[in-house]
């Protein structure tokens, strides 16, 4: 990617064209800066963000909540318990 930019930088310095650092620069900033959402993130939310799958993973899901999600409304409809499934 690097080696493309310097590329592409040279050859637009040869046809006269300014090059477009500022652009380079923020479009690297939203690479690597991509999760600081808020201006003044601080290292612990970021850190948050990064182990949202991990915890998803502690915090198993009950049964319950499994049957409560929208898809299965059928299953919380209280004829399905006096069935005795």
């Amino acid at each position: 990617m690097k080696e493309n930019y310097k590329n592409n930088l040279v050859r637009n310095l040869y046809r006269g064209i300014e090059p477009n650092v500022i652009g380079y620069v923020k479009a690297q900033r939203g690479r690597w800066l991509g999760h600081l959402k808020r201006e003044n993130a601080s290292i612990e939310n970021t850190q948050n963000d990064f182990d949202k799958h991990n915890r998803r993973e502690k915090e198993k899901r009950k049964t319950q909540d499994k049957m409560e999600h929208r898809s299965n409304k059928k299953y919380t409809r209280p004829w399905y318990y006096q069935l005795g499934r």
